[in-house]
């Protein structure tokens, strides 16, 4: 795993356990402390999703390139 992505885990699991906090805490939680929260970490969220997305898209790909490749083998030998 490189740096970044690496720094984004990090920073993912902060949030998510403050927001955890929040909702733990024995006290009234103020809505707007999870909005912050939320808002706070937002951006990494939508980075995350669109790192996930790409590598899903790229596995897509080679689940299509195999299944073509599988299809012509299937083909050539069934005649």
């Amino acid at each position: 795993m490189n740096d970044k992505d690496e720094r984004l885990n990090k920073r993912l699991i902060e949030g998510s356990s403050i927001l955890v906090s929040c909702l733990n805490a024995p006290d009234f939680i103020d809505p707007a402390d999870i909005e912050g929260t939320l808002d706070e970490f937002k951006p990494l969220r939508e980075d995350a999703k669109s790192r996930s997305k790409k590598i899903l898209y790229k596995m897509g790909l080679a689940n299509r390139d195999l299944k073509e490749d599988l299809q012509a083998f299937v083909s050539r030998y069934d005649s």
